[in-house]
């Protein structure tokens, strides 16, 4: 293949994987961009997550990622079901 054609399925290929990301509802926030919408400070999340109490995600402590601060990776669909909201699935 030439340069060109490789843009194009290398283009192609991180299109559709954006759309499989979004239809699994694998979209990641971040800590106060989920904060904000639960209505809580972002500290409160942080300690809400490492006690277990929101379940949003996962709370990886610095020993888990091998490095000095913690580690949150938050997703649409676990903050959308802990507010209630439904998702609809995308085919």
């Amino acid at each position: 293949m030439d340069k060109e054609t490789l843009e194009v399925v290398a283009r192609h290929f991180h299109e559709n994987l954006e759309v499989t990301r979004k239809a699994r509802g694998n979209d990641r926030l971040s800590v106060n961009e989920a904060a904000k919408e639960l209505g809580i400070s972002a500290a409160v999340l942080m300690q809400g997550m490492r006690s277990g109490t929101i379940n949003i995600g996962y709370a990886l402590s610095p020993k888990q990622n091998k490095t000095t601060k913690w580690k949150y990776l938050i997703y649409r669909d676990k903050v959308d079901e802990f507010l209630g909201r439904r998702h609809e699935a995308i085919n």
